[in-house]
């Protein structure tokens, strides 16, 4: 996979559900081993409508989503 934020950025947080459940670890262990804050990476994941949400990198969902293929 070539990464290109203009044509696959997604951060949708149903999207990023759908990766982690993938990958089949808890939200902490996937931060965890990302060195993400536990914290910060749940802020990816809560809804666009709620003010706590902060969009994903676009690094850290290319990580999620080759890890998601590996795991698959």
């Amino acid at each position: 996979m070539m990464p290109n934020k203009a044509k696959y950025y997604n951060p949708n947080p149903t999207y990023l559900r759908q990766l982690i459940a993938q990958i089949g670890l808890s939200q902490r262990e996937i931060a965890r081993r990302l060195g993400i804050d536990e914290t910060l990476f749940r802020k990816y994941l809560v809804g666009t409508d709620r003010s706590t949400h902060r969009p994903i990198p676009y690094p850290v969902q290319v990580a999620l989503e080759c890890w998601a293929e590996r795991s698959g």
